[in-house]
């Protein structure tokens, strides 16, 4: 079987759980980092599924085909 970012990320969550994936910096007022706050594979992989679920339906519901390739544009006004 050939394994994708996402079977990879399944496995992980179940061999690694609870351990940490990436940490999130909590800033304060002052923009600075106050602490760390980290992420377990676990929720890192709910997470990812959920987002999953949502934009599906939200495809879903605007017509788009299953397996559909979709783009997206960020743009960072500053």
């Amino acid at each position: 079987m050939v394994e994708t970012h996402l079977t990879v990320l399944n496995s992980s969550a179940v061999k690694y759980a609870k351990a940490p994936v990436f940490q999130i910096p909590q800033l304060n007022a002052a923009g600075r980092v106050e602490e760390w706050q980290a992420v377990t594979y676990e929720q890192f992989n709910h997470d990812v599924e959920l987002f999953a679920r949502h934009w599906t339906r939200v495809f879903s519901e605007d017509g788009l085909p299953m397996r559909s390739v979709i783009g997206m544009w960020f743009v960072i006004f500053q």
